[in-house]
């Protein structure tokens, strides 16, 4: 399932995410650091992923933003806005439920960053040393350190 978010029903997930509380104290937690900024960002959207399909009425919602999104790409432009607008409906009536999945995987992005944090600083390391290494190979490079095994050197 992908979450197109430009497209309308979840566009309405953003704003939700912007105005959490869990969300500021995260983006405080990565502010100039486009390293830890990353990890947060790809692991809050695994949990929220994983949160939706934990939750059928969440999970019916993207799929029907996904197949309003199939329809306006097949030109089926009130097929798509039905679609659109049962989506925007579930996810109005689940309000509470996507709060709480959006700030899970707000938290789980802040803990991924502070376990980046911690890793670096075992090896003496900021976050600010690696900033000449391309992003592909410091998000490697975070994984291995974040691993256990590393952790116990």
């Amino acid at each position: 399932m992908l979450i197109h978010f430009l497209y309308p029903p979840s566009c309405s997930i953003l704003p939700l995410w912007m105005e959490d509380p869990t969300t500021e104290q995260a983006r405080l937690t990565t502010t100039l650091d486009e390293l830890s900024a990353g990890l947060a960002t790809l692991e809050a959207g695994r949990v929220l992923l994983d949160e939706i399909r934990s939750r059928p009425e969440l999970e019916k919602a993207m799929k029907q933003a996904e197949r309003a999104e199939q329809e306006q790409e097949k030109g089926n432009g009130p097929v798509a806005e039905g679609f659109s607008d049962l989506a925007k409906q579930a996810l109005q009536q689940n309000a509470r439920e996507l709060r709480r999945a959006i700030r899970q995987a707000t938290q789980a992005g802040k803990e991924k960053s502070e376990q980046l944090t911690e890793g670096l600083a075992g090896w003496g390391l900021e976050p600010g040393d690696l900033t000449q290494v391309p992003i592909e190979e410091r998000l490697k490079l975070a994984e291995r350190l974040m691993n256990h095994r590393m952790k116990m050197l």
